[in-house]
């Protein structure tokens, strides 16, 4: 099935202000539902309610976590799912995955792997994705190698203000 545009009438519109504050704004039909989705079970639009994807956002995607001691909770202070991963940044990021109610080591975090954060050091093993050209030298193969056929031969282009991002070579 192939990708198809469509459009619904709009109703209305959200605004996203400072600090990150979204409000509607528009229609008082009493529809506050802005945002269409593609049902392709279904084979139509519809309308998707912003507190669902909020919702699915936080519950039904893994977490990604940097800190130096052992995360018991999710950033947004949910349980942790399986899934999550956690970096700990006071061991050259070693990986890890919670499974089953523990905390499994991952054996290496594979090169091309991207970390987000608050820490603007780079990290062991990391290079920052600021849209420059991989590195020359030997340890860069692997990564060069994948950003030639994905992304032009470049780093990837990550804000480069807080948080911060960092690719595995």
């Amino acid at each position: 099935m192939g990708y198809k545009n469509g459009s619904l009438k709009g109703n209305g519109s959200f605004v996203v202000g400072t600090g990150g504050k979204v409000m509607y704004t528009g229609s008082t039909s009493g529809d506050n539902n802005q945002i269409v989705a593609f049902d392709a079970e279904g084979a139509q639009y519809k309308s998707v309610d912003l507190s669902e994807l909020l919702d699915q956002q936080n519950y039904d995607f893994a977490e990604s976590i940097v800190r130096s001691r052992e995360p018991s909770r999710r950033k947004n202070g949910q349980s942790l799912e399986d899934g999550d991963l956690w970096f700990d940044n006071s061991r050259d990021y070693a990986g890890f995955v919670w499974d089953s109610g523990e905390w499994r080591a991952i054996p290496s975090v594979p090169f091309g792997t991207i970390i987000e954060c608050a820490n603007p050091e780079t990290p062991a093993g990391f290079l920052i994705c600021n849209g420059e050209e991989v590195p020359d030298g030997d340890e860069y193969d692997r990564l060069r190698d994948l950003m030639d056929e994905f992304n032009g031969g470049n780093l990837p282009t990550r804000s480069q203000d807080f948080p911060f991002h960092f690719i595995k070579y």
